[in-house]
């Protein structure tokens, strides 16, 4: 592969929240997921993935390997989320709770 994807962050702390950016050279969707520590596996991971073609940015439980088991989860708790492709780019922003 001969892509280039990138994960900007910050913390606002009167907000109590994680604002970040995905960039990513190609039109793609993208998204990112994150496990405890210790845990060596994405299965049972929460994500995050943005679809430009639904124009969605959702969390989803990651609970298989296989398309199936990408399921959005119960509770929607990000904002402020938008999803552009743009130049051969995708360029997906994000607001979410630290509490998630």
């Amino acid at each position: 592969l001969d892509f280039g994807l990138s994960f900007h962050y910050g913390i606002l702390e009167n907000d109590q929240a994680l604002c970040s950016k995905l960039v990513s050279d190609t039109e793609v969707w993208v998204g990112f997921a994150a496990q405890p520590e210790g845990i060596r596996q994405m299965i049972g991971a929460k994500s995050v993935i943005a679809l430009p073609q639904a124009n969605t940015v959702q969390q989803y439980m990651l609970n298989a390997k296989n398309a199936a088991g990408i399921v959005p989860t119960d509770s929607q708790t990000l904002s402020e989320t938008a999803v552009d492709q743009e130049d051969g780019t995708t360029v997906a922003t994000i607001k979410q709770p630290l509490s998630d």
